[in-house]
């Protein structure tokens, strides 16, 4: 399975524009660079066939490699790509969620689960797939890890753990959302 992970807004806190370089945004917060990348680490471990494509415009500027370096250990090991490479591939301007959609049509819808910021704006035909994050401090929001830790379970059906298991090995406590409607943003 694989995780389409955005790093602005989701990881860091600032879901900056496609013309504005990553270094600027880490320069600006350096205390708070990925931030989040433990907790989703952690949210991660009951589930070891997730694999990540970096979703994001750092990997654009700062390239695939130099994202894993600043990615946690157990984040980096499981990035197997990338939607958007470096500049000196692209003419123009990339827009990087058609081209995240066109890679999940690759890879089959039922594979793939998109982790977001709230900002961005996906077409119908993957909306099913996509959770977006209003801000990367609700990775430590119980309803939050609920939600992903649900997506990612639907995918893996092979998955025999309890809720109670996952939510010990996540570190928290999983609310019971089953009367709620789903929610692609939180």
């Amino acid at each position: 399975m694989y995780l389409y992970l955005a790093l602005e807004g989701v990881l860091h806190p600032i879901a900056f524009p496609n013309d504005v370089e990553p270094t600027l945004a880490m320069e600006a917060q350096r205390s708070s660079v990925l931030a989040q990348g433990a907790r989703l680490a952690q949210v991660l471990g009951p589930f070891p066939e997730v694999r990540i494509v970096l979703n994001t415009w750092w990997s654009y500027y700062l390239g695939e490699n130099a994202c894993r370096k600043i990615l946690p250990r157990k984040l980096a090991t499981r990035v197997v790509g990338c939607v958007l490479a470096r500049p000196e591939r692209w003419e123009s301007i990339p827009d990087r969620l058609l081209l995240a959609e066109r890679h999940i049509n690759t890879h089959g819808l039922q594979q793939c689960f998109v982790l977001d910021h709230i900002h961005a704006r996906y077409s119908k035909a993957v909306l099913s797939r996509v959770f977006l994050l209003q801000d990367p401090s609700r990775l430590h929001d119980s309803y939050t890890i609920d939600v992903i830790i649900g997506r990612l379970r639907a995918l893996t059906p092979e998955h025999k753990r309890t809720r109670q298991d996952l939510s010990t090995e996540c570190g928290h406590k999983l609310i019971n959302n089953s009367r709620q409607a789903p929610n692609t943003s939180c």
